[in-house]
């Protein structure tokens, strides 16, 4: 099975199936005219016009600590000459 990455201009919010949100779940519409929606809450995707087993997951992004590393801000220059 061939599968393709289609990124789609945002065209609408939709409430979520999932998590109930009002505003999180973004409509999409992609170049063949078909739509699919991503919930930035719940982090679900919601295949609508697609068929679920052509769709490319969505790789989630290391989380990485953001803790100020203290040593190195009070090592950064307060000024340039």
């Amino acid at each position: 099975m061939s599968q393709t990455q289609s990124k789609g201009k945002q065209v609408g919010t939709i409430d979520c199936s999932n998590c109930g949100a009002t505003n999180a779940c973004k409509l999409f519409e992609h170049s063949d005219g078909k739509r699919d929606a991503y919930c930035f809450k719940c982090d679900t995707y919601h295949p609508m016009d697609r068929a679920k087993e052509n769709v490319v997951p969505i790789d989630t992004a290391p989380t990485k600590s953001l803790a100020w590393n203290k040593g190195y801000v009070n090592n950064l220059p307060t000024s340039y000459t």
